[in-house]
């Protein structure tokens, strides 16, 4: 039996400045290691810039 899932591709980028980027990783650790999620995600002081691909229900979690 054949199952198929619908995915999200997410691309975003925020400027906006972040007190304590390194705290913000570690959370997005903890968010994509038990969560169905390829990605590429820069953080740093002066943003986010991101590119994902996630299970809907996933995406719609991170969003």
């Amino acid at each position: 039996m054949e199952t198929s899932k619908d995915y999200y591709v997410l691309a975003f980028y925020i400027f906006t400045p972040i007190a304590d980027p390194h705290d913000l990783i570690s959370k997005h650790h903890e968010f994509f290691k038990t969560r169905d999620i390829r990605s590429r995600i820069y953080i740093s002081e002066e943003g986010i810039n991101a590119q994902m691909s996630a299970e809907k229900t996933h995406a719609e979690e991170y969003m």
